[in-house]
């Protein structure tokens, strides 16, 4: 009854011999529901057994049938709703709390990972047992002494293992085996992963534990409050650190000086002047003006090289159409317009805007392919002032509104600045 009320009629893992014998004892409750004999019951339950996969399970089933008959006929009438019931007392179907708890021992024993603990966590275990073995327990029992002495038998006990490890070889040995032994306490699967435990992090806990104070072990495992090792430290005010960052600052103001943008430009401008003058290809002074560059120092090369990428054929091209030379990086917006010459602009009615129309006629050969549509062109025309100095944006927009017309229609045909302005 114990079994039939409390072990039986648990939950089951479904198989094939367990679904086969609910199958058929469902089938021998209704024989005997309709007052079928004693022989019919053997008969079907026998036939349940033949059904089985393995032999040895057929005769051990067949077996139980003829020994247990009376039983398991009995637990049938009363157990008409749970045939489950009768085919855990045939051991048919296996308890699924059991198959459980046995996948997971098994799972434990087959994985070979080991998680990460914490010196605490791996010093306890061997802590636990060390007085079994520096302490016999077949010497005098002291007296216990007060909670206050409980820090101070902690270093005294790591003391006395750290001097045991160092004159005697044998005591790690059998510390550790020590430790094993308690392991068989925890029961099946977990002894073996304590075991594995042991194995692997037993010298590193013992290298550990010799490298460090015995009070910071009693600190770490919590028998010694801790104490802050470091003392703090009166803080002084930085009176030196502010004067060198001072002379820091100086020195690099005096960089940017030596070093800008505006030196590289003139630089530039005067090597293509004289190119100029010598006639040289716009592919050799694009070349030439790269040379120059290396002649800078090493924290100025890029920043050269950079302004040619940007500004190397705005320099030629502007110089081509006879831009005064000084004007050019002001224009550029690389100096300060106090740079310029001072020269006032003026506005002439006719024939005053010769300078921008070939700046602007110049700017339209650069952006736009050749037979450019009117729409391109008047898209270019609209924009190009933007692009030049402030000093000049405003007479330029005069021209545009003035000649746009004319200047379409002629760039349609020719992009020759001579040409077009005159």
């Amino acid at each position: 009854k114990h079994c039939q009320q409390n072990v039986w009629n648990k939950p089951a893992v479904s198989s094939i011999p367990c679904d086969l014998c609910k199958e058929l004892v469902t089938v021998a409750g209704k024989v005997l529901k309709d007052n079928g004999t004693e022989d019919e019951i053997r008969s079907y339950l026998e036939k349940t057994c033949e059904f089985l996969p393995d032999p040895g399970l057929v005769s051990e089933c067949k077996e139980i049938v003829d020994s247990y008959l009376p039983v398991i006929m009995d637990m049938i009438k009363e157990e008409l709703d749970k045939p489950e019931v009768v085919c855990s007392a045939l051991a048919l179907c296996q308890s699924l709390q059991k198959h459980l708890a046995a996948m997971k021992l098994q799972k434990q024993l087959q994985t070979n990972k080991i998680p990460e603990l914490d010196f605490s966590e791996l010093a306890s275990p061997f802590m636990a047992n060390v007085p079994l073995l520096l302490y016999p327990q077949d010497k005098p029992k002291q007296k216990p002494k007060a909670s206050g002495d409980v820090c101070q038998d902690c270093i005294q006990l790591v003391t006395d293992v750290q001097e045991a490890v160092k004159t005697n070889s044998s005591f790690v040995k059998s510390l550790v085996a020590h430790a094993k032994e308690e392991c068989d306490r925890l029961g099946p699967g977990m002894s073996d992963m304590c075991k594995t435990y042991i194995s692997e992090y037993s010298d590193l806990a013992i290298q550990m534990m010799m490298h460090m104070q015995p009070k910071d072990i009693c600190a770490m495992v919590g028998f010694c409050s801790s104490v802050k090792s470091v003392p703090l430290q009166p803080l002084v005010p930085a009176q030196v650190v502010h004067e060198v960052k001072m002379e820091i600052v100086e020195k690099a103001s005096v960089q940017e000086k030596t070093f800008s943008v505006c030196e590289i430009c003139e630089t530039m401008v005067k090597e293509v002047t004289s190119l100029l003058e010598s006639n040289k290809t716009e592919e050799e002074i694009v070349h030439e003006m790269e040379v120059v560059c290396r002649l800078f120092p090493g924290s100025v090369k890029d920043q050269c090289k950079d302004f040619i990428e940007v500004y190397g054929q705005a320099v030629i091209d502007m110089l081509l159409e006879a831009t005064n030379p000084e004007a050019v990086c002001a224009m550029l917006k690389c100096c300060a317009a106090s740079k310029l010459p001072q020269q006032p602009v003026v506005v002439k009615p006719a024939g005053g805007f010769c300078d921008i129309c070939k700046m602007v006629v110049a700017y339209a050969d650069k952006e736009l392919e050749k037979n450019a549509t009117t729409a391109e062109i008047e898209a270019l025309l609209e924009k190009v002032c933007h692009f030049l100095p402030e000093s000049v944006s405003e007479q330029c927009v005069q021209f545009v509104e003035q000649y746009e017309p004319v200047v379409v229609q002629l760039l349609a045909e020719v992009m020759d600045p001579t040409f077009v302005c005159t």
